[in-house]
């Protein structure tokens, strides 16, 4: 696993309040190392936090977890110089 997939799981696991004490600070800890994924990170915080409802729907984690995919996949895009506005839906 890479150190952006290990990034993610823990900012899951935290999100999913199930992070422990020394997962939080690790996580902490490489945000610090990672300005790039951090700013990422905090966008996804927020939109969390400013969710009306925190109930969980069946088949959520699957949404997540193609939110995170697109994501990442604009990430790599960014880094490579490449146009990623083939994933949205109406832009071109």
């Amino acid at each position: 696993m890479n150190i952006e997939e290990h990034i993610w799981k823990l900012a899951a696991k935290k999100l999913a309040k199930e992070a422990s004490n020394e997962e939080s600070n690790e996580l902490d800890e490489l945000l610090s190392q990672y300005p790039d994924i951090r700013k990422n990170i905090e966008l996804l915080f927020e939109w969390w936090d400013s969710s009306p409802e925190q109930t969980i729907e069946p088949g959520s984690h699957l949404l997540f977890k193609k939110i995170l995919e697109r994501i990442k996949g604009s990430n790599q895009a960014e880094n490579t110089g490449e146009d990623s506005s083939h994933d949205q839906p109406g832009k071109k």
